[in-house]
């Protein structure tokens, strides 16, 4: 009876064990993984085609049935999270929709915004509202609200046409997610589409309108339709006390107002837009006090914006601080490489025929970091350097004249020589017979044939004459 007791319970064990081995074995199942996989495929696959749909303009409400449906049908595809987020901007756009017909100049102003979802912006002006093309100081925005459309313009560039009257507005959309026809998708290198939405928009306009930032350009998020909504509060919010504390100040002074009460990491690209707009005796009157003041980590970057607004302050400071006999630092030269005049760049001059070099035995020093960061200077400014290294291939005549005697291997050319014969080829076209491929000798030959052209033509095109602009003079 014992035995059959026992043969009872082991067989109720076996029933009771043997289905946790099957739920255990179905976890680490590989059918199961690759299901997961072929889900997270498929998923991708109808999210990328929703994405470049919802661009070229297809119905909202085929788009959310679409969507639904590769949904249900890839519901173990770890992206479920993100498409459901897409679909409900969809279904948000079908209860709240756009006017089926043209936008027009003459919309209201809530009319512009309930009609945000038609927007066909560049993506990019959504997450970096602020941007400019290089070189050119109308901003993007301005560029695309000026263009002349007779049919169906944009309502954001109509809304941003309208100007600072629609910030107030456009407050109040901030937490609006409705998607939009502002869309990057894979063919600009997007792994997964990015559908801009509504409250998007409404920052981006409020943003450039008002020339201050209000986000976290560091975010992990750049798109605030992808934060919490806490956060979302937050930032609306930190908005709406701008806007009280600012309404009745003209628009570059609201800007000042959030660079002295914003987060302190946004500051330097507001300063920046005061510039790029012009707006340079707002910018000259706080960058003079943050200056004086003194700005911490940022005191470089004020000191170039200082200088870009108009003031020699910083460049007076270098010239100070040499005649005090005090050491230069590198952001000083990268000053000068950048904005500096005729007597910046012989201040430059002066310190490399003051200082012993030593370069051939690779000793870090003065000559060297002017050297190196007058790398950074560009065009015009390149031609200002060259009397620089012209100096610095002077001083260092007993480097480079051995090596005319002997091309020995153990004479090694000055890598500090080469960065300067380099960038007098480069500022001024000519060719002194130096190149990637030359041999020790043929380095050396260079250096003597740049004296010779100097102590000729050279001096005369591209000399530093006190303190008189600079008129680039191309020899070819």
């Amino acid at each position: 009876m014992a035995s059959r007791h026992w043969l009872a319970v082991a067989v109720g064990l076996c029933v009771i064990v043997q289905p946790l081995r099957t739920c255990a074995q179905l976890a680490s199942d590989p059918a199961s993984e690759e299901t997961k996989l072929a889900h997270d495929n498929a998923l991708l696959e109808a999210w990328d085609k929703i994405g470049v749909r919802i661009k070229d303009g297809e119905s909202w409400d085929v788009l959310g049935a679409d969507l639904r449906a590769a949904i249900e049908q890839n519901h173990l595809s770890e992206h479920v999270g993100r498409c459901q987020q897409l679909l409900a901007s969809i279904d948000a756009v079908i209860k709240s929709p756009p006017p089926d017909h043209g936008v027009t100049e003459q919309y209201e102003v809530a009319e512009l915004i309930q009609a945000l979802p038609r927007t066909t912006i560049l993506h990019r002006l959504a997450i970096v509202p602020n941007f400019y093309y290089e070189s050119v100081d109308q901003f993007v925005w301005d560029y695309y609200s000026r263009r002349r459309v007779t049919f169906d313009p944009d309502p954001a560039m109509v809304l941003y046409a309208r100007g600072p009257m629609v910030i107030d507005p456009l407050i109040e959309s901030l937490n609006d997610l409705r998607a939009t026809r502002s869309v990057g998708t894979s063919e600009e290198g997007y792994r997964t589409p990015v559908v801009v939405r509504v409250c998007d928009v409404a920052l981006a306009l409020i943003e450039s309108l008002s020339g201050c930032t209000f986000r976290e350009t560091s975010h992990a998020k750049p798109l605030t339709s992808e934060w919490s909504a806490d956060e979302r509060n937050a930032l609306e919010q930190s908005i709406r006390k701008w806007r009280r504390e600012t309404k009745s100040l003209p628009l570059p002074e609201a800007i000042v107002w959030q660079i002295e009460h914003g987060p302190e990491k946004l500051r330097i690209q507001m300063i920046d837009t005061l510039i790029a707009r012009k707006q340079h005796d707002v910018a000259l009157s706080y960058l003079q006090k943050v200056y004086e003041q003194g700005a911490g980590s940022d005191l470089p970057q004020i000191a170039n914006r200082l200088v870009q607004a108009g003031s020699r302050e910083p460049l007076d400071h270098i010239h100070r601080l040499v005649a005090e006999g005090k050491g230069i630092q590198r952001d000083m030269v990268l000053l000068i490489a950048h904005y500096g005049e005729p007597r910046d760049f012989q201040l430059l001059v002066r310190l490399v025929e003051s200082s012993e070099p030593n370069t051939s035995r690779g000793s870090a020093n003065l000559v060297q970091m002017i050297v190196e960061s007058l790398r950074a200077a560009k065009d015009s400014q390149a031609m200002l350097a060259v009397p620089v290294h012209v100096a610095v291939i002077r001083e260092m005549q007993d480097d480079w004249s051995v090596l005319l005697e002997s091309s020995s291997p153990r004479h090694a050319f000055p890598p500090i020589l080469d960065m300067s014969i380099y960038a007098i080829q480069r500022a001024t076209g000519l060719g002194f017979g130096v190149n990637d491929e030359s041999e020790t000798f043929d380095r050396a030959r260079g250096a003597k044939a740049i004296l010779t052209w100097w102590e000729g033509e050279g001096e005369g095109a591209y000399g530093l004459e006190q303190n008189k602009p600079h008129a680039p003079v191309g020899i070819r």
